[in-house]
């Protein structure tokens, strides 16, 4: 009979307990999220005839490296802030007497910064959390390259500045507690491009383009949320 009562006298002591915020806490929400990831380097696109920093001529579609970090300011909106960039280079021996036009080498460097909001539109305890971003963005690409036709080689190099913006979908599930796998593209593309372009004898050439289009550019980012 004892041991019945003092489990009588437990249960409402534990509820009181709960109830005046003596219990155990509430799991904290994350305030922040470090992510890092590549992109795939795969690239589908349409109305732009060049993707600027991209997708372009300029420079052609290759896996890059990025990293963001985000900031909650409510219940599913965060500040994005993010870098993306990569540098390649690449050699090729000239075989004689044998015409090839083709880049024996060829340097290319890029980097962007970008800032704007996610939003998350899914409901709280999804499996797979979807939201929309929307960002601003500026670049900067350059290539150096030595261009040779088997007979003679010819020096060229251009740059492209790049002011944007773009809205995009993401795609984000949970691993672990605190831990998530994210995919990332942008969906629509609005920017402004400056390039210039440079060979030995002849005059620079300089071009701006204003360009909108449809691009998807997918990307994978492991992210952290603290």
């Amino acid at each position: 009979m004892r041991i019945v009562a003092t489990l009588l006298l437990a249960i409402p002591l534990s509820t009181l307990a709960q109830a005046d915020g003596s219990g155990p806490p509430a799991p904290a929400t994350a305030q922040w999220s470090l992510g890092a990831g590549v992109s795939t380097g795969f690239v589908v696109s349409s109305g732009m005839s060049g993707l600027g920093l991209l997708s372009s001529g300029l420079v052609s579609s290759v896996p890059s490296a990025n990293a963001s970090l985000e900031r909650r300011l409510s219940e599913r909106t965060w500040l994005v802030l993010g870098l993306d960039g990569f540098v390649t280079s690449s050699r090729r021996d000239a075989v004689p007497g044998l015409v090839t036009y083709a880049y024996s080498r060829l340097d290319q460097r890029q980097l962007a910064a970008d800032c704007g909001v996610r939003h998350v539109v899914t409901a709280r305890g999804t499996p797979v959390e979807v939201s929309v971003l929307a960002l601003a963005e500026v670049g900067y690409a350059s290539i150096d390259a030595t261009l040779d036709n088997g007979a003679a080689t010819q020096a060229q190099s251009a740059s492209t500045w790049l002011a944007g913006a773009h809205v995009g979908l993401a795609l984000e599930r949970e691993l672990t507690a605190g831990i998530s796998l994210r995919v990332a593209t942008p969906v629509a593309v609005l920017s402004w491009q400056q390039s210039r372009q440079q060979s030995p004898g002849f005059p620079a050439a300089s071009s701006h383009e204003l360009e909108a289009g449809v691009l998807l550019a997918p990307r994978l980012e492991l992210r952290l949320a603290f």
